[in-house]
């Protein structure tokens, strides 16, 4: 059975997709993506605006206890993701710029995790789905792989990555993607890659077809 970990704002529109084909395809009495009409999965983000739009779709079948979330952010920051820092100043003078967490997110991952596979009859593996140009997909998810990969060291992990867009609006993209794919690399068993310039290019080439008939209609992209 497998528990899956969905990181970030990427992590979470993705996995909001590929849910909503899960719940059409599957009923909530199959046991490799329900146990007892939940899913396995764990919701985590430094903010809440995804994650409510991502209940708003699935919170009928998501457990409350894995739905994780902050008010800070993690500044775009790849360290301040793996390091668990909110990216939040103190109104204090004199103190330090950035402040730690009041709470650990991976701690609370690590606690939802570990009842989730508990609850397996036999624990397979996992799938993360999370972005590698963000402080939080980046940073918080090459932690998780981490300390599942401690903590669970022959059991499968899948990281499903979103790579950003070669002229992306993140200044430290290209940063927190070398030290997102350096611990992948070495913690995770497979990657499944998703890259926004392919889709893209492939998006605008299918609407173009489709759309060739109609000479005043210019179809347009928004990512």
């Amino acid at each position: 059975m497998i528990v899956y970990v969905l990181v970030g704002q990427a992590g979470l529109q993705v996995g909001s997709d590929y849910f909503s084909i899960v719940r059409k395809e599957f009923s909530k009495q199959h046991r490799v993506f329900f146990n007892r009409g939940k899913l396995r999965c764990i919701v985590v983000d430094s903010e809440p605006k995804v994650v409510k739009k991502f209940l708003e779709q699935h919170g009928d079948i998501v457990r409350e206890s894995n739905v994780i979330f902050e008010q800070g952010g993690r500044g775009n920051n790849w360290a301040f993701g793996f390091n668990d820092k909110q990216s939040v100043p103190f109104k204090k003078e004199g103190e330090s710029l950035w402040r730690d967490g009041d709470t650990s997110l991976i701690g609370k991952v690590m606690d939802s995790f570990r009842k989730e596979v508990e609850a397996c009859e036999q624990y397979s593996g996992c799938i993360i789905m999370h972005s590698i140009s963000g402080g939080t997909g980046s940073g918080l998810g090459s932690k998780i792989v981490s300390t599942i990969r401690e903590e669970y060291p022959v059991e499968y992990i899948l990281s499903v990555t979103i790579s950003p867009f070669a002229d992306g609006e993140v200044v430290l993209q290209q940063y927190n993607s070398l030290l997102a794919l350096s611990h992948l690399q070495e913690n995770v068993d497979a990657i499944l890659l998703i890259d926004n310039d392919t889709c893209l290019s492939n998006m605008t080439k299918l609407l173009a077809y489709f759309f060739k008939g109609i000479s005043h209609y210019t179809p347009q992209i928004s990512f």
